[in-house]
């Protein structure tokens, strides 16, 4: 069970958490990475999903470390993706959460390796919001970046925080943080967490509103 009274601060990850762009971003990867190395689409689309929870130049990095079209294709990737938010909004579940949430006493945070104006230049198209936005720049990015400064804004403990993301790379950044976290489904399946982190290692939602009940 998810006890929220334990927490102050409730950090979400962005694309895929609270916005469905993981499928179209993994299509646009896919395509980039098949077109420049020997892999089928899907293989290129399942190399993406693999490595998500870091922005894509890492991703590139881990996949195919020094390769010279690295940079390329990040160019390629960052400028394109752009067009996949427009006139997209939240998923059904996100505002009824963040607005009961914030009712409830918690502030919440976004907590995105997207580049901060990307987020911020959303945001500003819906009603829905944040208590405090990161993202990647400036020295700052998810994971123990994010933490640490979600904690000082507040004033709050690292026992405080609730991550909540949809990637085995969130969970991860949430066990180096030494930080509560929740796996949204949807993006990758129960088993890769499982795989990963062993059996029952955190609570598994399928919507942000299974979060509400539990307070």
């Amino acid at each position: 069970m998810i006890d929220l009274n334990l927490y102050e601060v409730v950090l979400f990850d962005f694309d895929g958490t609270l916005v469905d762009t993981m499928g179209r971003f993994a299509d646009l990867a896919g395509s980039l990475i098949s077109n420049e190395h020997e892999l089928t689409l899907e293989e290129g689309r399942q190399a993406y999903l693999r490595t998500s929870g870091v922005p894509f130049f890492a991703q590139l990095a881990i996949l195919f470390p020094q390769c010279p079209s690295n940079d390329r294709l990040v160019e390629e990737f960052e400028t394109r993706k752009l067009a996949y938010y427009s006139g997209l909004d939240f998923l059904p579940d996100v505002p009824q959460a963040i607005e009961a949430l914030r009712a409830g006493g918690l502030k919440v945070v976004i907590s995105s390796n997207n580049f901060t104006d990307v987020v911020t230049r959303f945001l500003a198209t819906s009603d829905v919001e944040f208590d405090l936005v990161l993202g990647f720049g400036e020295g700052q990015a998810k994971g123990e970046p994010h933490f640490d400064l979600a904690r000082r804004r507040f004033g709050t403990t690292r026992e405080r925080l609730l991550f909540v993301g949809d990637s085995v790379r969130d969970a991860e950044l949430a066990e180096e943080g030494q930080v509560a976290f929740i796996a949204r489904l949807g993006t990758v399946p129960r088993d890769s967490f499982l795989a990963r982190f062993g059996p029952d290692p955190f609570p598994f939602i399928d919507a942000l509103t299974d979060l509400l009940p539990c307070r």
